[in-house]
């Protein structure tokens, strides 16, 4: 490394390694999507899931989340490329399951993240009402990033 004391430097290059990153993943993701919908017996599959995930409980969600954790957490260990090999070399009912915990997490995500766009907002236009400055400086994320 040329500027091995620069931390700032290396701060970007993390942040830019993540919205790499992130990309990869939502093209990765896009292409699943796009692939589930033009193949019936996943659809089929989805819905399964879906009905059984509105027909469980609270506590019966929360017991199956726990009772899924140490097996998603050996799977998050794995490198990203065997991730989806151990996955592929599971039972069905093994995808199954791993499946309704993707759309549990999911669907807990999604309130907070929610919450979060909607703090961010108000705090924007709240910055905008009192110092239009302010808002080219609040700390909220950039929607794009730019490599220099």
């Amino acid at each position: 490394e040329k500027f091995p004391d620069d931390k700032e430097l290396h701060s970007k290059m993390q942040q830019w390694a993540g919205v790499a990153q992130q990309s990869v993943q939502k093209a990765m993701q896009m292409v699943a999507m796009e692939e589930v919908q033009n193949d019936p017996q996943k659809l089929a599959e989805i819905r399964l899931v879906q009905e059984e995930i509105s027909n469980m409980s609270p506590e019966e969600r929360g017991e199956f989340m726990m009772k899924m954790q140490k097996r998603v957490e050996t799977i998050q260990n794995l490198p990203q490329a065997d991730q989806i090999a151990y996955i592929q070399k599971q039972d069905a009912e093994f995808k199954k399951s791993f499946m309704k915990f993707q759309m549990i997490m999911h669907n807990m995500a999604m309130p907070q993240q929610n919450q979060q766009e909607e703090a961010g907002a108000a705090a924007d236009a709240e910055a905008s009402a009192s110092d239009p400055l302010l808002v080219s400086t609040s700390a909220k994320a950039p929607s794009q990033q730019q490599m220099m």
